[in-house]
């Protein structure tokens, strides 16, 4: 079975456009660009799919990136695909790429999403398979963000937009990803990552601007009431149920055999 690859890229982003024409055409990987969903559109988007922001200090260009997904996730309801391969344009993938995203052997049954990608975060995973050189595939247990380069399977893009209908937009899409749709069990990764963002790798000097900074200055607002910090007494019980809930995190993690690691890009 064939898979999908898309790139979710604005129309009139060229340096990127020609960047990812040409890591996908050293890797001999066919891709389509999905025209990404801008500012301008978010509101008539927002109204056409009955949909909501429930999140405070979101972006517009977050709400953009986050509905430029969404319209992926449909995609793949719409059409009773399998599974694609999505992407940003900003990526940079790793050599053995093409054999893992041609030979679909590997896919485990059942998964909701596997993430490619790695933002050099370290997160709770077991001890997975064997994939190809020293590359396993590990269960996830715990959030890693981005969403720039994962596999998403029909079951779990039908999750995806079941939740962003009913909760509404409530933070930026890789939460929704990879923190909310972890706890279902069925969220995988790649170790070490094959995909990696610009930023991430050239972190002091980036080849690409963020399409998202220009609208960081324009929040939406939410359809329920931003809540008050706390301060204080409710400051410190807030710290103190923040740090039991860390070690009520970890002692489940090395209950059910996962371990905390820090996950590596390798070309």
């Amino acid at each position: 079975m064939s898979l999908d690859s898309f790139v979710i890229s604005l129309k009139t982003q060229y340096k990127r456009h020609q960047h990812i024409e040409n890591i996908f055409k050293n890797l001999n990987i066919q891709f389509s660009f999905f025209d990404a969903i801008n500012t301008s559109q978010v509101d008539c988007f927002m109204q056409e799919h009955a949909l909501k922001i429930t999140a405070p200090l979101l972006s517009e260009g977050e709400v953009a990136c986050y509905l430029s997904h969404f319209c992926l996730w449909k995609k793949v309801v719409d059409n009773n695909l399998s599974y694609i391969a999505i992407f940003e344009d900003d990526i940079y993938l790793a050599n053995d790429s093409y054999e893992l995203l041609t030979d679909l052997n590997w896919l485990p049954d059942g998964f909701d999403v596997i993430k490619l990608e790695t933002m050099h975060e370290r997160t709770f995973v077991n001890i997975g398979s064997k994939l190809i050189g020293n590359r396993r595939l590990l269960k996830m247990g715990s959030s890693h963000m981005g969403a720039a380069g994962y596999l998403l399977s029909y079951k779990g893009a039908l999750k995806l937009i079941h939740e962003t209908e009913a909760e509404g937009i409530k933070g930026p899409v890789d939460h929704l990803i990879f923190d909310w749709l972890i706890s279902d069990k069925n969220v995988y990764l790649v170790d070490p990552a094959i995909c990696i963002q610009d930023k991430v790798c050239n972190e002091t000097k980036p080849t690409f601007d963020s399409v998202l900074e220009p609208g960081r200055s324009q929040t939406l607002k939410p359809t329920n009431e931003v809540k008050v910090k706390p301060k204080g007494i409710s400051k410190i019980k807030r710290e103190i149920r923040r740090v039991n809930n860390q070690v009520v995190l970890y002692s489940s993690m090395f209950a059910r055999g996962y371990r905390e690691k820090l996950i590596k890009y390798e070309e």
